[in-house]
């Protein structure tokens, strides 16, 4: 009778391939997480900044967005963020706020992007 013999040569270049893969993978979403929160984090300074500058007595709401825009553009010029304000009452308190929106690209250029949406308020001076 024949009898098969089974070895293990081999096995190990196949579970290092396949942990490899694993471990390359959780550390591109690890490293994606990171990118993005920085981003936001970023753009959330930037619109915070925006938004003391349009809150001034002598500065419109426009002058906020121009301002967290040129901060946001120099920062991060390949995502082309943008930006909106405006005034608003928050419990009758006039402030100003100023919002920036961006798209970071997701693991490399070619998975799509997430679309960041950031909002700062600063109280209005002496109107």
């Amino acid at each position: 009778m024949l009898q098969r013999v089974r070895s293990d040569d081999g096995s190990t270049l196949v579970e290092f391939v396949v942990s490899t893969t694993a471990l390359a993978a959780m550390l591109l979403a690890l490293v994606q997480v990171g990118v993005v929160l920085h981003v936001r984090t970023t753009l959330r300074a930037e619109a915070a900044e925006g938004a003391r500058v349009a809150a001034a007595a002598d500065r419109t709401p426009s002058d906020g967005a121009d301002h967290a825009r040129s901060l946001a553009r120099g920062s991060f010029p390949r995502l082309r963020p943008t930006a909106a304000s405006g005034r608003e009452r928050v419990e009758g308190v006039p402030t100003v706020w100023v919002e920036l929106h961006a798209g970071v690209p997701l693991v490399g250029w070619f998975a799509g992007t997430a679309h960041l949406s950031v909002r700062a308020h600063a109280l209005e001076e002496g109107r």
